[in-house]
């Protein structure tokens, strides 16, 4: 057999026969998960599955289920789960014939430990480069996402594209307060906290929104247009009208921090920007965990960039006291939100999440929080009153709507094993859906898996994990297929599909709220609170049942209509 030839960076591991199979690693990963949850019989018929690229959707439904039945299983499984994920992957420090290595620092490396080792010691190829923009923040929260947020969300809410708690929290930090230079609930943590972006460009990201804010944000992105675009909105570049990476419709008021050669710190070079997380995760994780180290020069940049108040004057010295008595100065908020397409969206994750739990071990106690935007494209939790939504829906339609074609989204409760809900259990939504395929169920179950055991650890400051909908993204609207699907989703209430400069808006708004506001507990079964899952928790159907209806209904012109206006919000006693 001739060598196998690989680049450098994050690689699914070799099988014995010199071959690369996602569809092992992803099943030796779930069924590692079903053993530790107490589900014996559903790992050996993962083990078993022989058409797992199209039959993996009911193994991954049982387990979630079975994880369900208690706080105990809950974190076992997804404990187990990460294990088997983490043993999965290798790091390939060069481009060398992997079957032919001599070089033992050439030789592929386990991934996590490597990253773990690198990220000890501070980084000497990359740097920190700042950009930002001279000036006054002058638009009001409506601004953030081209409308009133709390408008926006109290419709969705209304409608069913959200869960109540999201529109709570976001009417605690989206007022116009947020957006003067005299505070507001959300400017102390937005001034405070250092938001660190893994996709930084990615669209559904809350980057732009954040420097719009006046944060200080961290992009870590490959080079390239994307990231240069986001160089120019955070320097205030008026006649740039690229609103690749997600837009916020405000003016840029915060810093962006860039990774940057070393040899370009001194000069503030900016087009060389950026790392790719894929090939160097190591390096990546180095600069990170030491970024705002006080013995650095870009310690001392961050440093300058607080006292700054992130370019807002005095307001931001006085939100940075404030920040020191909440207890949030100088924690870094390390958010994933990078994506590729197929296996490849498992390697990245895989580096991703390798980086996040370097940077948290590396930094003291308390002073890293972790953020993430999992998909209802997946297997959930989900609160009760969004299943007997659902039922509710799929109840009221008579025979002439067809229902018994399609698949009832609400599901019978999970038996207990902890009396939950007086013994009624909890209730679990399949949004998964066969053609998305299991590489993506993977990767985003991974991340809801981390999210419990970082808030189980107890070395973050926080943990947020806040279900995002499905947006208009640029990669969406322009392949007619998906876009056709778009359209025809909205056929089935309360679907909605939202730009992807209101959804990515709203998201990082409730990302700040999760930072400010009293956090549930995460390691618990599930991630229900805030959460904004266009409409699939409260559907009727299932997203199997109904994607190759909505694509016809897409394809023949079906628009719907502009959602209608929430009722009036009840008095403030």
């Amino acid at each position: 057999m001739a060598p196998v030839i690989q680049r450098r960076g994050v690689h699914f591991p070799l099988q014995p026969d010199g071959a690369v199979s996602t569809t092992k690693t992803g099943k030796a990963i779930w069924a590692a998960a079903a053993r530790a949850a107490g589900a014996p019989e559903l790992a050996a018929a993962i083990d078993a599955e022989r058409d797992w690229r199209h039959a993996y959707k009911p193994h991954v439904l049982r387990l979630a289920e079975q994880m369900a039945r208690s706080r105990e299983r809950h974190l076992a499984g997804a404990h187990a789960g990460l294990a088997a994920f983490e043993a999965a992957f290798e790091l390939v420090p060069s481009s060398s014939a992997r079957a032919a290595v001599d070089d033992a620092d050439a030789a592929p490396r386990a991934l996590y430990a490597a990253v773990r080792e690198r990220a000890a010691t501070p980084s000497a190829a990359l740097r920190a480069a700042a950009v930002r923009s001279e000036r006054a923040p002058r638009a009001p929260a409506a601004a953030l996402v081209g409308a009133d947020p709390v408008e926006v969300v109290a419709r969705w809410t209304a409608y069913g594209v959200c869960e109540p708690s999201a529109l709570d929290a976001l009417r605690r930090v989206a007022s116009d307060g947020a957006r003067d230079d005299g505070g507001g609930a959300a400017a102390p943590c937005v001034r405070s906290h250092v938001f660190v972006c893994l996709g930084g460009t990615a669209e559904m990201g809350p980057a732009r929104t954040l420097l719009a804010l006046g944060a200080t944000v961290v992009a870590v992105a490959r080079p390239g247009a994307r990231l240069q675009a986001l160089i120019r909105f955070a320097r205030g570049d008026d006649d740039d009208d690229d609103d690749d990476g997600g837009g916020a419709c405000a003016p840029a008021a915060g810093m962006l921090i860039v990774p940057v050669p070393a040899e370009d710190a001194a000069d503030g070079r900016t087009d060389r920007a950026g790392c790719d997380m894929l090939d160097d995760p190591c390096e990546v994780a180095a600069w990170l965990a030491h970024l705002d180290s006080a013995h650095s020069a870009d310690g001392a940049l961050l440093a300058a960039a607080r006292a700054a108040g992130g370019g807002r004057g005095a307001g931001g010295a006085r939100d940075a006291a404030r920040a020191d008595d909440d207890g949030g100065d100088g924690v870094l908020v390390l958010g994933t939100y990078g994506y590729l397409d197929g296996a490849d969206h498992v390697r990245l994750t895989a580096a991703m999440d390798a980086i996040v739990t370097a940077v948290v071990a590396v930094r003291a106690h308390g002073r890293t929080s972790a953020a993430y935007l999992p998909s209802p494209s997946t297997a959930a939790v989900v609160p009760r009153e969004a299943r007997d939504a659902a039922a509710a829906r799929y109840e009221a339609l008579g025979a002439l709507s067809l229902r018994a074609l399609r698949t009832p989204n609400a599901r019978a409760p999970v038996p207990p094993d902890d009396g939950y809900d007086g013994g009624r259990g909890r209730c679990v939504c399949d949004g998964l859906a066969t053609l998305q395929g299991p590489n993506y169920a993977l990767a985003k179950t991974a991340q809801q898996w981390r999210a419990a055991m970082l808030s189980d650890g107890g070395r973050c400051a926080r943990v947020s994990s806040l279900m995002a909908p499905g947006a208009r993204t640029a990669s969406m609207v322009h392949v007619a297929t998906l876009s056709a699907a778009l359209h025809g989703l909205e056929a089935f209430e309360p679907l909605h599909v939202p730009s992807v400069t209101v959804a990515a808006g709203v998201m990082a708004l409730l990302l700040v709220a999760d930072l400010l506001l009293p956090q549930s507990d995460f390691a618990s079964v599930g991630h229900t609170r805030g959460a904004v899952h266009g409409g699939a928790w409260r559907c009727a159907f299932t997203a199997e049942s109904i994607g190759w209806t909505a694509y016809a209904l897409g394809a023949l012109g079906y628009r719907a209509r502009p959602l209608p206006p929430a009722p009036p919000a009840p008095p403030q006693a």
